[in-house]
This record gives C-alpha cells, structure tokens and sequence, in this order.
C-alpha cells in the first residue's frame, strides 16, 4: 500500500490469532479463490485452532456461464487450488454455493457443473436458483431460463450434493472427531448433536450438559444425514 509495507492478508490474521492460547476453534466464512496461494495454503496447514473446512464460492461449474457472470476465475484453477489443499490437509472439507439457471445456461453447461461440482468433491453446497433482480445487466440478458428448468437442475444439483456429503462422510469413519456439541437429539433421547472441526455433522451420546462442550468421537458410521459417533476413551 502507501505506506511501503507489505498488503495485511488473510493468512496473516488466522496465523496471528492462532497464537491466542486454549481449548478454541476459529473457523473461515466465505474465500475468494484468488486468496488461497501458497502462502495461504502452509499458513493454513500450520494453525492448530483453524478448521480444516473451506467455503470458496463457485456459484458455477462451467466456464462459459462464469464468462457471463464475469467471474475472473475459471473452473480448472479453482480445481487446482482445492487439490493444493488437500495435498497438505487430507480430511479437508470444502463447501460452497452454487446458482443454478443463470442466463443462457444450457443443458450442457449445467452438466459441466455437475462434473465440476464432482471432481471438488464438496461436501455441502448452498444451491440457489438464479433470481432475476431489476435493472440487473443478468435480469436483461436474453435467453432467460425458465422456472420449471431452473427448480429441476436445482433439484439434480441437490442429488449430487447427497451422494457427495455421505461419501465424504464415509471417508472419516474411523477417525478421531473432535465435536462441538451444540444441541440434544430431538428423535433420539440420550444422544446430541453437533460439528466436527470439518463441519461434518455428528451424533454421539450425550447428556444436555455435553451442550457447548468439546468432546472427543470416534466415528462408527456414516449416514446420508450425519455421522454416528462413539464417545473417545483415551
């Protein structure tokens, strides 16, 4: 900047405030792709308290409807920098959101972003029709997709995220889960629910005293909902 010093980035601060000392997560929202370099990356794989689950938004799976959105990214960069990052934090766990029916989006681009959305391997994604908004350049684009199209690939959109979610869940079963309970189970008395530093839902037995508490797991099992839990005895 101005000032001659170097730009205050994103891993600067998560790297500082990883020093605060105790029992504590810190967690990121939303990233740009264009924040995750390799100084991001190692910083990132470095911190104790940061969760291993990142939220970069995509919003689509295919260049040509990037190209309309006049995103500056484009699907195979983004691949490669979730694949940078799982090179160095295995269990990582990526979320995102996705529009669905932008202008112009043809039955082969919303295939490419299935394909893409497959290849990232997310593990939750937020899914919203695109909703044309007044005075928008994206509301006065021709080729509008109509609604019918647009609550159908959202709905296939959804199907994929289901079979992604549980085959990641599947993925740590057997692993030591460390999870911040946050509510007892309404249909399963004597049990609670909470999240894994991945973000990965878990249920495990528990009393309403374990609510806001840190508890080691092991996960048992993995259903297309949550994971199963058992309580870690070390």
């Amino acid at each position: 900047g101005k000032s001659g010093r170097a730009p205050f980035r994103l891993w600067h601060l998560f790297r500082q405030l990883d020093r605060i000392p105790g029992d504590w997560r810190m967690r990121l929202s939303s990233i740009e792709a264009n924040e995750v370099d390799d100084d991001f990356i190692n910083a990132a794989a470095d911190c104790e308290h940061l969760c291993p689950q990142f939220h970069p938004a995509l919003q689509s799976g295919s260049d040509g409807v990037l190209t309309r959105m006049r995103r500056r990214y484009r699907t195979g960069r983004f691949l490669e920098k979730l694949d940078r990052i799982r090179a160095v934090m295995p269990n990582v766990a990526f979320t995102t959101d996705m529009i669905v029916g932008f202008p112009g989006e043809t039955e082969a681009e919303f295939e490419e972003t299935m394909e893409t959305c497959r290849q990232a391997r997310f593990m939750k994604m937020h899914i919203f029709p695109f909703s044309p908004r007044k005075n928008t350049p994206a509301a006065a684009m021709e080729e509008q997709v109509s609604p019918e199209v647009r609550r159908e690939r959202c709905r296939r959109l959804a199907e994929l995220e289901k079979s992604l979610a549980i085959e990641y869940y599947r993925r740590l079963v057997g692993s030591r889960l460390e999870v911040l309970v946050e509510r007892a189970c309404d249909d399963r008395p004597g049990w609670v629910r909470g999240t894994d530093r991945t973000y990965a839902p878990v249920e495990l037995p528990g009393g309403p005293g374990d609510v806001g508490q840190l508890v080691s797991a092991v996960a048992v099992e993995a259903t297309p909902e949550t994971l199963r839990g058992e309580r870690w005895q070390a």
